[in-house]
């Protein structure tokens, strides 16, 4: 049995059929930026599981707000947020859509 995940990020990217060949849209996805030039990611060396740290309410804020701060954040929400099942504290978002 694996033990459950404390992190996961999700990308939701509409589709519909036949817009894209096979499996191009990660490509895409791999290669968007907020600058609209390509991104080239870096080569990460990724640490073991077994040497990171599990990160505070306190350390996922600072990095939200690191995020909004390098990018166009929109309104942001002062409230928490419902995310399908999960209940996010405001201070975790770092963008919010002008559709919602």
């Amino acid at each position: 049995v694996n033990p459950p995940v404390d992190q996961v990020l999700v990308s939701i990217v509409p589709r519909k059929k036949g817009d894209l060949e096979a499996d191009v849209v990660f490509q895409l996805i791999h290669k968007w930026s907020l600058a609209g030039e390509d991104n080239i990611p870096p080569t990460i060396d990724w640490p073991d599981d077994s040497t990171r740290k599990k990160r505070t309410q306190e350390d996922m804020a600072a990095e939200a707000s690191g995020y909004a701060a390098a990018g166009n954040p929109g309104d942001l929400p002062t409230e928490s947020v419902q995310f399908g099942k999960f209940l996010l504290d405001a201070s975790q978002v770092f963008y919010a859509s002008a559709k919602g």
